[in-house]
Formats: structure tokens, C-alpha cells, sequence
């Protein structure tokens, strides 16, 4: 009988994960996000994570009031300079590009696209060459990033590994 409980402990474990996988589908009339750091040196990867603390803080609340396609890029293209002026206080140096970019192979939650030149709006630091962070601007998967992998120090447990540990013991 003891043996029977985490063997079904384990069976319902991996039911309940299989149902609960998230899979986010971009469609194809989207704009992506791109930061491109420097370099993988540590600095420049703290410095991409700052320019997306900052654009998650600052501008995601203004860009993301698009209803579709056709305000969301109104809306980027007229928020460059409050993009650029809201950049320019990190003293870090980068450019933007805002249209039709390249972008690497991505696996976005249990979907993978494609390399392949994408809307986008890219945010380039330095020299360009450290691995990237992106996500979707329009519709607003960034903030299904947010809340998938955001900051917080919420502690996640489960039932049935608790059952698991006590009868392990």
C-alpha cells in the first residue's frame, strides 16, 4: 500500500503538468521586442536587464493600449523619442530600429519560431553581440512574460510532492 501512493502520487503529477503546459501562440500580425546587450560579459547583461526593467516600467503602460495591429504601431513609432529620452537616462549607449528585423530561433514557452525578419522594435546596446531578450509587444505577451517568469518571491508548492516527502521519510 505504501508503494501504491507515490507511484499514483507521481501518475497524477505528471497528468496535472501535461494539462496545465501554457503554450503561447504568436499570431502572425505582431510586433516583437528585442534587447540586444553589448556582449555576455556580466556588465552587459545587468545593463539589458535594466533597459527592460525600464521599458517594462515606463513605456510597455503606453505602448500596450493598442486594440490592434494598426494603433500598436502608432503608438510605437510615436513613443521613439519618449523611448529614446526614457534610454537616454542610463547613460548606456544604443540605438533603435523599429520595422522588419532579423531574429534568431526562439523557443516561447512549448512553441519554437523560426529565424526570420520579424516587426519588431529593437533596442541595440553597444556593440550588439550578447544574447537577447524578447518578447511580443503587440498583442502584449511581455506581460505574459511578466507574469510567467517576472519578479517575484512567491513560493510555489504542491500537494502532492508534500504526500510524496511525507511518506518518503
Amino acid at each position: 500500500m505504501k508503494i501504491i501512493i507515490p507511484v499514483l502520487a507521481l501518475f497524477m503529477i505528471f497528468i496535472n503538468s501535461s494539462l496545465n503546459r501554457e503554450s503561447v501562440i504568436i499570431p502572425n500580425e505582431s510586433i516583437r521586442f528585442r534587447i540586444i546587450p553589448a556582449s555576455n560579459k556580466k556588465e552587459d547583461q545587468l545593463n539589458k536587464l535594466k533597459v527592460k526593467n525600464l521599458i517594462n516600467e515606463k513605456v510597455m503602460p503606453v505602448i500596450s493600449t493598442g486594440s490592434n495591429i494598426n494603433e500598436a504601431r502608432k503608438i510605437i513609432q510615436s513613443s521613439i523619442p519618449f523611448i529614446k529620452k526614457t534610454l537616454d537616462t542610463l547613460n548606456i549607449p544604443y540605438t533603435i530600429s523599429y520595422g522588419q528585423n532579423p531574429f534568431p530561433p526562439k523557443k516561447y514557452f512549448d512553441v519554437i519560431y523560426p529565424d526570420n525578419n520579424y516587426e519588431a522594435l529593437v533596442i541595440s546596446l553597444g556593440e550588439a553581440k550578447g544574447d537577447n531578450y524578447w518578447c511580443v509587444l503587440f498583442p502584449p505577451l511581455c506581460l505574459v512574460d511578466a507574469k510567467y517568469y517576472g519578479n517575484n518571491n512567491n513560493e510555489y508548492k504542491s500537494a502532492v510532492i508534500d504526500i510524496i516527502n511525507k511518506y518518503l521519510q
